[in-house]
């Protein structure tokens, strides 16, 4: 048998077995314990294991090696690194010493380091939150954003002076336009009020719309009753009170319009083409040019006055095609009528002018330039008038609620308040929540995503889905939920008992804040 070798040395370390001797069967083992460098004995095992921690100051370890680029070739910033061969692979490049250290291993040597005092702790922003700190449209969330109220909540605060400012940038926008205010829209009498006391004309759809603004000393005379289906008593009521123009859109109304207001005026209601708009039209009224043309030559024969043509192009519609293409019809229907002896006096635009909502801010300069564009393609010049609603009094309402309660539920916070979807947001299921109301609150910070939902216990009586508020939001804090001056105190109803909305009025004074 051959020499005995030193202990601690294997083969292949300067000492041979004698010549002829047996070999003894060699055990092959694992390939997760064979170097990368080769199979000889004294061979490193690639095992990661413990090693003692030096103490003090230790000199930061080179960065691991990357593959170098191809040449002329940079790497795409934030691509995958290349993957690295497996461990068992024999001769492929032993990997980097900080490659072999996994997440972990990395994180504890971090926090042995921030105890030692050699690694400064990073601070860090709440998740969620943009950086600069916590921001809504651009600007820093305040906690002095919510007006200051007298009394109880919720309460819609009406600002005049930006009602005022409303009526002088629409009359601005359509040059040559008479603005007749939607009543329905909101009928508060300070604000119809305000209106009159701008010029601004007035359209009502019922005989309590006339009799409020026949109480504010408004002139019946100048009024336009829009709505094509009346009561025949609101007919009779209206025209005895001194209203002449009258819409419709059928043989049986202009037999109304005969026998309850004869000799009045009458505006033929078209159907304009479907558009885009955020409460779309229903179908419900109008009527075809060549409709119109017949209706209106029937009118003249029960000896009423064809005096125009109206439409109506849904709500909240920020596409100026729209008014053209209604535009077009007018023209068709203007020049058949005058075919027949017929030359119309009045074009009533509608309504539909947009209003400034968190995702929308619309130019109603240029939506103006398009309809007067419109109104110049007619076949010969006549009176226009316009119905606008909430582009004159969406922006001078601020309904500002209280918080009832907050929950966490489905990964979603949820915060109740004492206004919604049946006592002041009605339009949020009309639009199936897709008009967003701008919203803030009194508590401040950090913000997160909210659900806002209403005070009853109707699963429908929800606002928004997705909405930025203070995290910290609690029971007691106050909402302030702007661009609700339209469609809100209109729709409300006791639903459940809550009570519709107050309303408190800003006369030219900039509103106060609160804090909480």
């Amino acid at each position: 048998m051959g020499a005995a070798l030193p202990a601690g040395r294997g083969r292949g370390h300067g000492l041979r077995a004698r010549r002829g001797a047996p070999r003894p069967r060699r055990h092959r083992r694992p390939a997760h314990h064979r170097a990368r460098g080769g199979l000889g004995g004294g061979a490193r095992l690639l095992r990661r294991r413990r090693r003692p921690r030096p103490r003090g100051r230790r000199a930061p370890r080179p960065a691991a090696r990357a593959r170098p680029a191809a040449r002329g070739v940079r790497p795409r910033r934030g691509a995958r690194q290349p993957r690295r061969a497996p461990l068992g692979d024999v001769g492929a490049a032993r990997p980097a010493r900080g490659q072999r250290r996994g997440r972990r291993g990395r994180a504890a040597r971090r926090q042995g380091r921030r105890r030692r005092g050699l690694l400064r702790r990073r601070r860090r922003r709440p998740r969620g939150l943009p950086p600069g700190g916590p921001q809504r449209g651009g600007r820093r969330v305040s906690a002095s954003s919510v007006p200051a109220t007298a009394g109880p909540t919720p309460v819609l605060v009406l600002d005049h002076a930006v009602l005022r400012a409303a009526h002088a940038r629409l009359v601005s926008a359509l040059p040559g336009v008479r603005l007749h205010y939607a009543v329905k829209c909101n009928s508060d009498p300070e604000l119809l009020r305000t209106l009159a006391g701008e010029g601004c004309g007035f359209e009502v759809a019922s005989a309590p719309e006339l009799d409020l603004l026949v109480g504010l000393g408004v002139d019946p005379a100048g009024l336009l009753f829009s709505n094509p289906v009346k009561p025949a008593a609101h007919v009779r009521r209206a025209h005895a009170a001194g209203v002449r123009r009258f819409a419709a859109d059928g043989d049986e109304e202009l037999a109304k319009l005969a026998a309850c207001a004869p000799g009045a005026s009458v505006l033929l209601r078209l159907a304009p083409p479907r558009v885009a708009s955020r409460v779309a039209s229903e179908g419900k009224f109008g009527v075809g040019p060549e409709e119109a043309v017949r209706l209106l030559l029937a009118a003249r024969d029960r000896g009423l006055d064809p005096l125009g043509l109206t439409f109506h192009v849904g709500s909240q519609t920020t596409c100026a095609a729209a008014w053209d293409a209604a535009l077009a019809q007018c023209a068709d229907a203007m020049r058949a009528l005058a075919g027949h002896g017929v030359r119309l006096r009045l074009v009533d635009v509608g309504g539909g002018f947009p209003a400034a909502y968190a995702d929308q801010r619309p130019d109603l300069a240029a939506l103006g330039t398009a309809v007067v564009a419109g109104l110049g393609r007619l076949p010969y010049p006549v009176e226009v008038v316009a119905e606008p609603g909430r582009a004159l009094v969406a922006a001078a309402g601020t309904m500002v609620c209280e918080v009832l309660g907050v929950a966490h539920r489905r990964g979603r916070r949820w915060a109740h308040l004492d206004a919604g979807a049946f006592n002041g947001f009605m339009e949020a299921l009309e639009t199936g929540r897709t008009l967003r109301f701008p919203m803030s609150d009194s508590r401040g910070g950090p913000t997160a995503r909210w659900a806002v939902t209403g005070p009853t216990c109707d699963s429908q009586d929800t606002v928004l889905l997705d909405v930025a508020l203070s995290a910290g939001l609690r029971a007691g804090d106050r909402v302030a939920v702007r661009s609700a001056g339209a469609y809100t105190t209109g729709y409300a109803s006791a639903f459940n008992g809550f009570p519709a909305p107050r309303v408190e009025h800003r006369r030219g004074v900039p509103a106060p804040r609160c804090a909480r």
